[in-house]
């Protein structure tokens, strides 16, 4: 991938190699990670920003790789990946799949205190209301956001504070009211708010 760092079309197809095969057991995910997964799908975020199939086939692989594996988690904040993560989110904010799978890796990563402060250190929190309030009508968006959400702001008092400072509530109500008969929606979003509400005097 770094050889062609520059040809799109070497790096979709690349990218989708690494969706598929990130989604194989422990024993895959460790395999294509040693070889370079981590730093070829943040290399090619980084190289070739516009592209939104690279954008959203690179978040989907980090979301994969992420879920529920802390070293992953680490070895994807060190290579840079959170900045990459937010910067999609802010070059396509009007692409809906996008802002699904950005928000997605982003509740993945955020389930470790060092990734819950860079994330909202770069304005990731803002990030993800604002792709909330702008695919409001989007259950899987907002099922992704509220998760995010959830996970930034647990056992983490600043992050509640910068998200009710936001306006985190408010969009999180809204979402609940949005997508009253979708379980996901209505669950991540619930937890988010007794996360966001349990400091408040």
């Amino acid at each position: 991938m770094r050889a062609h760092h520059e040809h799109a079309g070497v790096q979709k197809h690349a990218c989708w190699a690494f969706v598929n095969l990130s989604l194989g057991d422990d024993v895959v995910q460790m395999q294509i990670v040693q070889a370079g997964a981590i730093a070829s799908l943040v290399h090619a975020m980084r190289h070739i920003p516009k592209d939104v199939t690279i954008q959203e086939l690179a978040c989907c692989a980090l979301g994969n790789l992420a879920c529920q594996n802390i070293k992953n988690i680490l070895a994807i904040t060190e290579a840079g990946g959170i900045a990459y993560i937010l910067d999609a989110k802010f070059m396509h904010i009007e692409q809906v799949y996008v802002q699904e799978l950005a928000c997605k890796v982003l509740a993945n990563l955020s389930n470790t205190q060092g990734s819950q402060k860079i994330i909202a250190k770069r304005g990731g929190i803002q990030r993800i209301l604002e792709a909330m309030r702008t695919h409001m009508t989007d259950a899987d968006v907002q099922q992704f956001a509220c998760l995010a959400l959830r996970n930034l702001t647990s056992n983490n008092q600043a992050n509640a504070l910068v998200t009710r400072n936001a306006g985190g509530i408010q969009v999180v109500l809204t979402s609940l009211r949005a997508h009253a008969g979708h379980a996901e929606v209505q669950r991540n979003a619930t937890e988010a708010l007794m996360q966001l509400l349990q400091d408040i005097t």
